[in-house]
């Protein structure tokens, strides 16, 4: 009896949570137009309206595998969060949280017996765009963007950056899943022993210091699975990994920062004149330049390792230079990166910042690079790192190699 009453609460919660988001993304605001978009989400959605593609539904993940699979983003990226921080809040738990998976431009989040995937794209001119596919079996399954509620969550701070921000949060976490006390934004300026309050983490070093895998109880954080918690881990059986791995959280943490920045450059740039204070465009895009360069990011005290076929498919994925070089080789030792320079300086979205944006950055890494500039801020780049670093930039990032022949 107590079985059914809990199936039938759930199913409930199913169908008040999906009307409510029908209604406002029926009455959200719909900027820009679909047709103006061109985030990989958009654009897969195009395809299935052309019939060019099929999204394959199974019963134990709906659709989640098969979009995966069309957006090129490796399950083995699955990151496990149980604090309930998300539109579907009532069904997360420590034993059911929700499940993350990414690459370079898109994050799926993917509940058990949730009415819909949650996904977040990155246009390149119009920043992130938020959507929803119902989990249902549909011979036409389409992606719905949501503007509220999600922009009461992940509104951006400045009202001159219309674009959301995407967020990853720190938060202490009852056993419950209810958060406690004050979120904290996750960046790779945070130091480990505060990050990853409500997250699982798996293949960390051992001893190493963070809030992961911890729910408050008599006033201190326990580890899960203790029995005075109450809790009750999650079964790996229902996901689709049965990690939620630790490089994973450490990227995700890196690259949602840089997102926003680039965001927050391009709106503030994009209707500038040429003959704009050069003061003016560096409040705009120096917070870019130091995101990308890792400036005054935490130390990585101790090796950190995650699941290795994670980590193989995104090295694999790096642009490599004549000598087999990548932005995309883990270093994990000192540092995220073995060479201290964001892989998403080869994103669209950074491709598409207005023209005055990019040569900012161009002209800040090159002085960077060429040891023009060694202030506080880049004290962590050895001469060895910034000659490195020019070479690849140079051999993988044309439009890069042109402005230092022109200067």
């Amino acid at each position: 009896m107590t079985f059914l009453c809990s199936r039938l609460r759930v199913s409930l919660v199913v169908a008040v949570l999906w009307h409510s988001l029908v209604m406002a993304f029926q009455s959200g605001p719909q900027y820009p137009s679909s047709e103006a978009l061109t985030d990989p989400v958009a654009s897969l959605q195009k395809r299935l309206e052309r019939h060019e593609i099929e999204l394959k539904y199974e019963p134990k993940h709906g659709y989640l595998r098969s979009v995966l699979s069309q957006l090129g983003i490796p399950a083995t990226s699955q990151a496990l969060v149980f604090s309930k921080t998300s539109l579907q809040s009532e069904l997360i738990s420590p034993s059911t949280p929700r499940a993350l998976y990414f690459n370079d431009d898109v994050y799926v989040g993917w509940i058990q017996n949730a009415p819909m995937l949650e996904v977040a794209s990155v246009d390149p001119q119009y920043g992130t765009i938020f959507y929803v596919l119902d989990q249902k079996e549909n011979l036409s399954p389409e992606f719905k963007r949501l503007g509220q509620p999600c922009i009461s969550c992940h509104a951006p701070a400045r009202d001159d950056v219309p674009s959301p921000l995407l967020l990853m949060m720190s938060v202490g976490t009852a056993a419950s899943g209810e958060a406690i006390g004050e979120f904290q934004l996750v960046t790779d300026r945070t130091p480990l022993a505060e990050r990853w309050g409500g997250w699982y983490v798996s293949f960390s070093q051992p001893g190493a210091a963070h809030r992961g895998n911890k729910v408050i109880g008599g006033g201190s954080e326990r580890l899960l699975g203790d029995p005075s918690n109450g809790t009750r881990a999650f079964d790996p059986s229902l996901y689709l990994e049965n990690t939620s791995d630790v490089v994973a959280l450490m990227l995700l943490s890196h690259q949602v920062d840089v997102h926003n920045r680039i965001s927050e450059a391009s709106h503030q740039t994009r209707n500038l004149a040429s003959d704009t204070p050069p003061s003016q465009i560096e409040a705009a895009v120096e917070p870019l330049v130091r995101a990308l360069l890792f400036s005054e990011a935490a130390p990585v005290s101790d090796s950190v390792r995650g699941g290795t076929e994670f980590a193989k498919e995104f090295t694999a994925k790096g642009r490599k230079d004549r000598r087999g070089r990548s932005l995309k080789e883990l270093d994990l030792n000192r540092r995220l990166l073995r060479y201290p320079l964001s892989y998403l300086v080869h994103s669209e979205s950074f491709d598409h910042m207005p023209a005055i944006a990019r040569e900012y950055v161009y002209r800040r890494l090159w002085e960077v690079f060429s040891g023009k500039d060694r202030s506080e801020q880049f004290a962590h780049l050895g001469n060895q790192d910034r000659s490195v670093l020019l070479e690849i930039l140079s051999e993988t990032k044309p439009e890069f190699q042109t402005w230092v022949r022109k200067k």
